[in-house]
């Protein structure tokens, strides 16, 4: 971590002196150091990268707003455009536990997912510094995605199907990139839900499309067994086939940016099963094509 940026949190009573913060994890977005604060207490600093875009206003909303809704979310300490200073949320990610106890921490995830869900949202999509989704409507926020000739037809799909969805979808809190890595567990029990930068506001089934798309079956399986009091209904389905499609085709164009061939290939893999579907009416609950196991 830079020194002067160091000096600056010890100064501020936000880090203990003498106390070097220590490299824990580089992500797409920030650099994660592990700290102490002055009273003892073990925090997480993020530090952001100057090149991506700086989310750090909406992870601390974020976290607010879990806590107060009784998730075991960090509690962010202090924060500005270049860092984050959270307390560290103790457990072990959900990827890493045996496969049985994988099963039950995902039922616990799911509960934990319902309680996130459960704050009505103004607004659809990424939030700006006052908790909005920057959308005005869930169809302009389920079709905008990233410019390309690629995506075209996708983006037409998308606008004729979203006219069969029956129901207002009312925007509720979304954790924005619900897989498993974060979510943290002692054992089946969930201790811990980070990477907050992408909460958003919109449709619940984000949630629980993006998951299934980026985790192997069983545990897509399990999180829609411990969300779901009854099972999906048609309207519902179909919601979840819409997120998959808008998802897998956004990923497909990051992947394919980055030259991460073996991932756009399930992406495309993904994006074609779940179009056909949707071409035959088959609405599933969970996608055809999943990944390999963890």
């Amino acid at each position: 971590m830079n020194p002067a940026l160091v000096t600056r949190l010890a100064d501020a009573g936000i880090i203990a002196p003498h106390h070097e913060p220590r490299p824990h994890e580089r992500g797409p977005h920030s650099h994660v150091f592990t700290a102490t604060a002055p009273d003892g207490t073990p925090l997480a600093v993020k530090v952001y990268r100057p090149e991506r875009p700086n989310r750090v206003a909406t992870a601390a909303w974020a976290a607010q707003h879990l806590t107060g809704l009784g998730v075991p979310a960090p509690r962010v300490l202090f924060h500005d455009s270049q860092v984050c200073v959270q307390t560290w949320m103790s457990g072990i990610a959900l990827p890493l536990l045996p496969p049985q106890i994988q099963m039950d921490a995902t039922r616990d995830a799911a509960q934990q997912l319902r309680r996130t869900h459960s704050l009505p949202m103004a607004g659809y999509g990424r939030l700006n510094e006052n908790g909005i989704g920057i959308h005005p409507t869930w169809r302009s926020w389920l079709l905008a995605l990233p410019a390309g000739p690629t995506l075209h037809p996708v983006r037409s799909v998308l606008a004729e199907a979203s006219l069969r969805v029956d129901d207002d979808v009312h925007p509720h809190l979304l954790h924005g990139d619900w897989t498993a890595r974060h979510v943290l567990c002692t054992g089946a029990t969930v201790t811990g839900i980070v990477d907050l930068d992408s909460a958003r506001a919109g449709d619940p089934m984000c949630d629980i499309a993006g998951w299934s798309l980026q985790e192997p079956a069983p545990l897509a399986r399990a999180l829609a067994e411990g969300y779901f009091r009854t099972p999906p209904d048609l309207s519902t389905r179909l919601r979840l086939v819409l997120q998959r499609i808008r998802i897998s085709a956004s990923l497909l164009g990051w992947h394919l940016d980055r030259g991460d061939t073996a991932l756009a290939r399930l992406r495309r893999d993904q994006l074609h099963a779940d179009l056909d579907d949707l071409a035959a009416g088959t609405l599933r609950t969970l996608p055809r094509v999943s990944p390999h196991p963890h």
